[in-house]
C-alpha cells in the first residue's frame, strides 16, 4: 500500500543521522530501481544532518560508499559555506570518481557521475544560482504539510501489521475530513464511501 508520510522523529546524534540520512537514501534506490526521488521522509534527515553537523563530521563523509551520499553531503558542504580550502581538498580527492548515481527531478531521470556533480555544485556556487536554505524552516515547512495520519508510513509504505491495526483515515489537519478513499493492494482495490476500515478491507490481504 503506498502513502505519503513524513519520519518526524529523529535524535539529533550526528552518526545516528547520518546512519538514518543513507538508510533512506539506500530505500528509495532499492524501492525506486536504482533512483533516488528524495521524498519529503529523506529531505528531513537530509537536513537535520547539515544542520546539526560539525564540518569535520560532514568531510567523513564524503567517503562514504555510496556515490550519492557522499555526493549529496558534499553539496550540503557548499550550501554550508564552508572554507574553500576544504571544498578544494573534497574535489581533489574525487578528481576520478566517475561512479555513477541517478535521482529524479519531477518527472525526469538523471544520472550524474560523483565528480561531474560535485563540480556542478561549486560551480552554481559561483554563478550564484544556488539557492540559500534555512534548514530548520525547511524541515518546520514539510512537516506542517497535510497528510493522513498513519503510524508505520515509511516511504509511503505500509506493512500488512501496521495496516491492520488502523480502524479508520484521519488527516493531519483535523479541519480538513476524509469522506472516501480507495484501498490498493496490489491488484486489488477496495472503495469505501467514508474514512472506516472495516472487516471488508481485511479480505483485500
Amino acid at each position: 500500500m503506498f502513502l505519503t508520510q513524513n519520519c518526524l522523529s529523529q535524535e539529533l546524534n550526528v552518526d545516528s543521522l547520518f546512519l538514518e540520512f543513507k538508510k533512506n537514501i539506500q530505500i528509495e534506490q532499492q524501492e525506486n530501481a536504482g533512483v533516488i526521488r528524495f521524498d519529503d521522509e529523506t529531505r528531513i534527515t537530509y537536513y537535520q544532518l547539515l544542520n546539526y553537523s560539525k564540518i569535520e563530521n560532514l568531510f567523513s563523509y564524503t567517503n562514504d560508499t555510496n556515490a550519492a551520499i557522499r555526493s549529496y553531503i558534499f553539496a550540503g558542504l557548499v550550501q554550508k559555506n564552508v572554507d574553500s580550502s576544504i571544498i578544494k581538498n573534497i574535489l581533489i580527492k574525487h578528481i576520478n570518481d566517475t561512479s555513477k548515481f541517478s535521482v529524479m527531478i519531477t518527472d525526469v531521470k538523471i544520472s550524474w557521475k560523483v565528480n561531474e556533480y560535485m563540480q556542478n555544485r561549486v560551480k552554481t556556487k559561483a554563478e550564484n544560482k544556488q539557492k540559500d536554505i534555512d534548514f530548520i524552516k525547511e524541515i518546520d515547512r514539510i512537516k506542517s504539510k497535510i497528510q493522513i495520519n498513519i503510524n508505520g508510513v515509511s516511504h509511503g509504505m505500509i506493512d500488512k501489521e501496521a495496516l491492520l491495526k488502523l480502524d479508520s483515515l484521519v488527516c493531519t489537519d483535523e479541519k480538513i475530513k476524509i469522506f472516501s478513499f480507495t484501498l490498493i493492494i496490489g491488484n486489488k482495490s477496495f472503495k469505501s464511501a467514508n474514512n472506516i476500515l472495516t472487516k471488508k478491507n481485511e479480505k483485500l490481504y
